[in-house]
């Protein structure tokens, strides 16, 4: 019997010694082959190509189906390709399996979450942040879904909060700002006859980014609405002062308020004090200085701001026609005067509506949410903001 036995281990070892370089070396070469897709996937991604790391990972996750990590990686790109039903099937398919490690399911539920959020499934995602919580409850997400579920239901003071606590998290947000979010709501609360409520958010809102444009003008119209013309202008000088860019916007308002105060006559050095602080962005500015002078009789010196600005801006199609406007003021042709003022006085006219950058839809210039595609709008009166499909109209 003790021979047997002995017989048997001999054998055994002869097999395991046998057998062993050939398990070692499969697992090398599956260890390699998986390293080389990889590698692959990687290069893809290094050249943008979306489509090729996608597949790429495909046949990674074909040869090993238990690679949690590459699931998540292809989410991701499909997330970027603009596929977020796809993606958010493949995360729900990661979510209802027994994923041990703390880390991956976080990922697996954020991204599930951002998905939906990101589809506009304000609900499914507030259904899937109670796990996220469990997991990671300082994640910006669980705040930005309280964020949007609240606006969705027009509880402003409750969107507030939310914001707020948003702020704090300090990881890696990159949805609307406070000051967005404040205005959109001061915007909705003054449609609804709550100035007041209004005027608080943006102010609050202006703590937070005092050149704010939307927020800025807002507040002037607030005030303006009010019959509160000392304030109003105020605002819309900081306006001014901090984006000469809206002076087309501002300019007609401004002048309404300094008529009202019956200090119209001042426009004349404010102008020249705006424009002179960054005069290569300020040819409205410069133009509303000509047309004060005009209303005085100084047709001379209107001509000479205006012809100024040209040596600076040659192309400036606004300053031609002001230039032909004057140079007939100082003689003739009358039905060609009044066609050439109106006409430049247009050109001053506020551009009410600008497009959204994201879908195309027209917007108030002051608007902070797109109605049609809900995204959040960049400053209108930041230079370049609105040049990526969102120019004035």
């Amino acid at each position: 019997m003790a021979e047997i036995l002995i017989l048997v281990v001999l054998v055994g070892m002869v097999v395991v010694v046998l057998l062993l370089p050939i398990w070692t070396s499969r697992g090398k070469r599956k260890m390699s082959d998986s390293l080389a897709r990889y590698q692959a996937i990687a290069e893809a991604l290094l050249d943008s190509d979306l489509p090729r790391a996608r597949e790429a990972l495909k046949s990674l996750i074909r040869t090993n189906t238990e690679d949690i990590a590459a699931y998540l990686r292809l989410a991701r790109i499909l997330r970027k390709e603009g596929d977020l039903e796809r993606s958010v099937a493949l995360y729900r398919s990661l979510k209802a399996r027994d994923i041990h490690e703390r880390s991956l399911r976080q990922q697996v539920l954020a991204g599930l979450v951002e998905d939906l959020f990101l589809l506009g499934r304000y609900d499914e995602a507030r259904a899937e942040v109670d796990g996220l919580k469990q997991l990671d409850k300082k994640n910006p997400l669980i705040w930005q879904v309280e964020v949007y579920e609240a606006l969705a239901r027009e509880d402003w003071g409750r969107a507030v909060k939310a914001t707020d606590s948003l702020s704090r998290t300090g990881r890696g947000y990159t949805g609307p700002t406070q000051a967005q979010i404040r205005t959109y709501i001061a915007a909705k609360r003054a449609a609804a006859g709550e100035v007041r409520d209004a005027r608080k958010l943006l102010e609050e809102a202006l703590k937070d980014e005092p050149d704010y444009g939307a927020a800025l003008d807002l507040l002037g119209d607030l005030w303006s609405r009010q019959d509160e013309h000392e304030k109003a202008a105020g605002v819309w000088k900081r306006l001014l002062r901090a984006r000469p860019e809206a002076a087309p916007h501002v300019l007609g308002r401004l002048e309404k308020a300094y008529f009202e105060m019956g200090r119209f006559g001042e426009l004349d050095s404010l102008y020249e004090e705006l424009s002179g602080s960054d005069r290569k962005r300020s040819s409205a500015l410069q133009l509303g200085r000509a047309r004060m002078a005009l209303r005085r009789g100084a047709k001379t010196e209107a001509l000479r701001i205006v012809q100024e600005l040209l040596e600076r801006e040659p192309d400036c199609r606004e300053a031609q026609t002001w230039q032909l406007l004057l140079l007939i003021e100082a003689g003739r042709v009358e039905d060609a005067r009044d066609q050439l003022k109106k006409a430049a006085d247009a050109m001053l006219a506020s551009p009410e509506r600008c497009l959204c950058p994201y879908c195309g839809n027209h917007v108030n210039a002051a608007a902070v949410r797109c109605e049609q595609c809900g995204k959040w709008l960049p400053d209108p009166f930041v230079a370049g903001d609105l040049s990526a499909g969102g120019a004035r109209r």
